[in-house]
């Protein structure tokens, strides 16, 4: 445990300039999330009455007729908020379950 508070302590004193650096030095950190054109190609549909409550990503309710996203998982966001999610991280807000990602079609 001694290290670990050593640690923080070494860095607690850094500059941004310093933490600008280390950032360049240890370069682009890579999304784990799905890209744009894997989210473009996630089905979406309006709610019905049994897939109406609390969206857990903004918190405001589903109502019926809102565009929403049911994952394999069965939880149910609206299509925006989990969009924004998977393009930061490829699971289940809720659940963590990891989120299967789209096959592409391509049409000749």
């Amino acid at each position: 445990m001694a290290n670990a508070n050593r640690f923080d302590e070494d860095h607690n004193d850094l500059s941004y300039e310093e933490l600008l650096a280390i950032g360049d030095a240890l370069g682009e950190v890579k999304s784990k999330g799905f890209t744009e054109a894997e989210i473009d190609q996630i089905p979406f549909h309006r709610a019905k009455t049994d897939e109406t409550g609390e969206c857990a990503i903004c918190l405001s309710d589903i109502q019926v007729g809102n565009y929403v996203i049911k994952l394999d998982c069965q939880h149910v966001f609206h299509c925006k908020c989990l969009k924004e999610w998977l393009a930061e991280k490829a699971t289940c807000p809720i659940c963590r379950e990891k989120v299967k990602r789209p096959e592409f079609v391509i049409n000749d």
